[in-house]
């Protein structure tokens, strides 16, 4: 018996691992494993993408059909136990085994199901997925099979998962290939499309054509350039959440003004197919709407999210956005669309992935959308997740849950610069009170001998922005300010700090001056609206950070 094992053993060894197609691998492991154990049910459960949910790839016997679409998840009847202790379970009695949950009860009682072996497939420490055999005896495997089987049985197992594993690194790269080549395809269309009109109407404006559409034409091109803008950014947004190099900048925003912009964008397309858009906002603290995020990426969250909900929702329909918190911020954008089937939703955030619906696919794009959603948010951290329900026919509804608070924002060192008390107090002031996420430093220059301490200070320092006066003691007091600027944009530590001028000078040159010497901004003490100071300080930190600036409006 045991040399009929081991011959059978280097059977399967060869077969399993000369078959590179996973459906043939696995039909293969079944038809060699069903020599050595007896069973009225045999299935092979492989986990998903997200490594977290076991789902039936392959499956023969009594129950076959229940077990056809089954999911596990971590520690989920006798699957999910496997899945997280990572060793066999063996049960000889399932209807009193405190670990059948319900979909496991129903094998049981419809097909008289009593005995269960559920075996890992594991590399090394890693499981891709399980066996299952069951029998409808009693004690099938605690007394009927000797050790030598259930050592067979383990050693097939991770024969299998190296198989296994190989076969889906190969229809993974199929898979990959078939997009990349659609992708490709889609994306030289849309980069050409745009340049195509443009070239048009620049040819009709140089030729004279239609003198009288003149204004048309260049509406035209107009828009046509920022659409080009906004899908070369998604693009490289695209580009940066493949390859896993996306960071986030967050800082404090208002999450509601964020929906509010992104609906104001899709209004017109809205408009043009008669669909309403109802927004309510269930959240009456400002304070809770007030998150730590990426502003550009989760922007970006909700304008793909509304695009989609009016893409494929039909004239006369309705979208609705709700925003509401109880242990968490949620955002919801429902719409009455044509909906999503049950398979295409466990592809939907794939990119490329159009569905097999002619309704989708005949819509134009290119099907990263829903993608860069999923990376953005994954980028926020662990607490921030994306969910959606879909019926087809019916509509489909995306819920983004936001921890309260959202991501922790960074504190930002801004070095402020000036020899008049009163305003470092009130600079201060306005950045520790209103922007909550500051750490100032102030230096007082009193003489002309500090400018040396000062570049010394701004030098060795790590500053996130300086805020600089103009007027201050010095060989030439009314310009002091400006001298520093172009010492600080001259030294390599300190030439990509953004510096902004903050000065009492309100003569026409003081703007031209400040920019000339390399600083970002300037702004006046002259009527100082803290909200405004505030508004350009974080907005040059934040342009700073991200190498570009992105305007959601």
């Amino acid at each position: 018996m045991q040399d009929k094992l081991l011959v059978l053993l280097e059977e399967i060894g060869n077969t399993i691992t000369s078959n590179i197609e996973l459906e043939d691998v696995l039909a293969l492991i079944y038809e060699k494993s069903r020599k050595i154990i007896e069973h009225d049910l045999f299935a092979i459960e492989l986990l998903d993408e997200s490594s977290t949910i076991l789902r039936t790839r392959f499956c023969r016997g009594v129950g076959k059909i229940e077990l056809e679409d089954a999911e596990f998840g971590w520690n989920e009847g006798y699957a999910g136990w496997v899945l997280k202790n990572k060793k066999p379970f063996i049960t000889g009695d399932a209807e009193n085994e405190i670990r059948t949950n319900i979909k496991f009860k129903k094998l049981i009682l419809d097909h008289g199901l009593k005995s269960f072996f559920v075996v890992p497939l594991k590399i090394e420490n890693k499981i891709v997925g399980v066996f299952i055999f069951a029998s409808q005896q009693r004690d099938a495997y605690n007394a009927r099979v000797d050790s030598g089987q259930v050592s067979m049985v383990r050693i097939i197992a991770t024969m299998a998962a190296v198989a296994i594993n190989s076969a889906k690194l190969t229809e993974d790269a199929k898979k990959r290939d078939k997009q990349r080549e659609m992708f490709s395809r889609e994306l030289r269309h849309h980069l050409l499309s745009p340049l195509e009109a443009i070239q048009q109407f620049t040819t009709f404006i140089i030729e004279g054509v239609s003198k009288d559409k003149e204004k048309d034409y260049l509406k035209t091109i107009k828009e046509e350039v920022a659409r080009y803008s906004e899908f070369i950014n998604n693009i490289f947004l695209f580009y940066d959440i493949s390859y896993g190099t996306l960071t986030i900048n967050p800082t404090r925003i208002d999450i509601w003004e964020i929906i509010t912009s992104a609906v104001r964008s899709v209004k017109f397309d809205a408009d043009k197919k008669n669909i309403k858009i109802q927004m309510e906002n269930e959240i009456s603290d400002s304070d809770d709407i007030t998150i730590g995020a990426d502003k550009y990426l989760i922007y970006q969250v909700f304008w793909n999210l509304l695009r989609n909900a009016i893409k494929y929702t039909r004239n006369g329909g309705e979208v609705n956005v709700r925003l509401f918190r109880n242990e968490n911020i949620f955002l919801e954008i429902k719409d009455t669309g044509v909906g999503i089937s049950e398979e295409d939703i466990k592809h939907i955030f794939e990119l490329g992935y159009r569905g097999k619906d002619k309704e989708i696919i005949s819509e134009e794009g290119i099907g990263y959308g829903l993608c860069i959603v999923k990376g953005s948010i994954k980028a926020h951290g662990d607490n921030w997740k994306i969910d959606v329900e879909s019926k087809k026919g019916e509509g489909s509804k995306f819920t983004v849950t936001i921890p309260i608070g959202g991501t922790p924002v960074p504190t930002k060192n801004v070095l402020i610069i000036d020899d008049e008390e009163k305003w470092l107090t009130i600079s201060r002031q306005i950045l520790e009170e209103k922007g909550k996420d500051y750490t100032v430093h102030c230096m007082k220059m009193r003489h002309i001998i500090d400018e040396s301490v000062i570049l010394k200070t701004a030098i060795e320092g790590n500053w996130d922005l300086i805020l600089l006066d103009i007027i201050m003691p010095g060989k030439d007091p009314q310009n002091e300010g400006i001298h520093i600027c172009e010492k600080l944009n001259r030294h390599p530590r300190t030439k990509n700090i953004p510096i902004i001028m903050f000065s009492i000078r309100n003569d026409p040159d003081a703007r031209k001056d400040s920019i000339k010497a390399g600083a970002v901004d300037y702004i006046s003490k002259m009527n100082l609206n803290a909200d405004e100071f505030l508004q350009k300080i974080e907005a040059n930190i934040l342009k700073n950070d991200i190498g570009k600036e992105y305007i959601c409006d």
